[in-house]
């Protein structure tokens, strides 16, 4: 390779005197710069490309061990929902929370969130949370 090059750099002296050399040179040194740049490049590119993966496999690992817990009457309304979009819904173990539904049919009912939802999705909402009104109703008669 040594000799090669030699032979090279002595052919431009020769037939282009020493501005040829000095070029010959100078487009030597860019060219081994780009590969060594090349090189640096595609080592970071994998080493990056391998941090990503340990952190996808991390973030998969975690997604995995989550639990999930929904109040009723949320899962009911995503399965109202889903029966009106013809969306089939196939979940996996979800467990279902009692805690606060009290306060979600308040938040169900405020103006905001009704005004945000598509019309055609208005009837459901309003026979869920008149089925559910009425049962908290009357499971707080029963308790008095």
């Amino acid at each position: 390779m040594l000799l090669i090059l030699s032979f090279i750099f002595f052919s431009l002296a020769i037939f282009t005197g020493i501005d040829g050399l000095a070029k010959g040179i100078k487009y030597w040194k860019i060219a081994s710069e780009i590969s060594g740049n090349e090189d640096n490049l595609k080592s970071e590119q994998k080493k990056l490309e391998a941090e990503l993966d340990n952190k996808n496999t991390t973030f998969q690992e975690a997604i995995n061990n989550m639990k999930i817990s929904i109040n009723p009457i949320l899962y009911e309304l995503k399965e109202l929902f889903h029966e009106l979009d013809n969306i089939p819904f196939a979940s996996k173990e979800i467990n279902i929370d009692n805690i606060h539904s009290a306060l979600i049919i308040e938040l169900l009912t405020e103006s905001d969130y009704r005004e945000n939802l598509p019309l055609e999705y208005h009837s459901f909402l309003d026979y869920l949370i008149e089925k559910h009104s009425t049962y908290q109703f009357q499971r707080l008669l029963v308790k008095n």
